[in-house]
């Protein structure tokens, strides 16, 4: 079973962990900002906005994910080697995930919850 909730953003607490080399916290934004969070399979995704829940979705739907040591320009053509760590660079959010994340039904199960938390997050706003 998973739950889904959002929280008002509170920059002391809630942190950005799509960005690039790392969790950042996050900046107070002006209007309502909130904090997305989707708990399933014994993982708390932390997400900082719908289109990273839409990313995310994306990227579970893949049963076979492409290859993490090369990055791919905009044309989908490979160039450089990712892990370069005298030169800053860093793993990419996907990276960062627990290993048993993406094994057999749990990803699965992680779409699922991920779509279900999109839809109640969409009509919330």
């Amino acid at each position: 079973m998973s739950k889904h909730w959002r929280e008002p953003l509170d920059p002391k607490r809630h942190v950005d962990h799509h960005f690039a080399g790392g969790p950042r916290p996050r900046e107070a934004e002006t209007g309502e900002a909130y904090a997305y969070f989707v708990e399933v399979c014994r993982f708390t995704f932390e997400l900082a906005s719908i289109e990273q829940i839409e990313a995310c979705v994306a990227f579970f739907e893949r049963r076979i994910q492409p290859s993490s040591s090369l990055v791919r320009d905009f044309q989908g053509s490979s160039k450089l080697p990712v892990c370069q760590l005298e030169k800053g660079h860093y793993q990419r959010w996907h990276e960062r995930f627990p290993a048993r994340i993406l094994k057999g039904s749990k990803r699965d199960r992680i779409v699922r919850a991920l779509q279900r938390a999109l839809i109640a997050f969409r009509n919330a706003t």
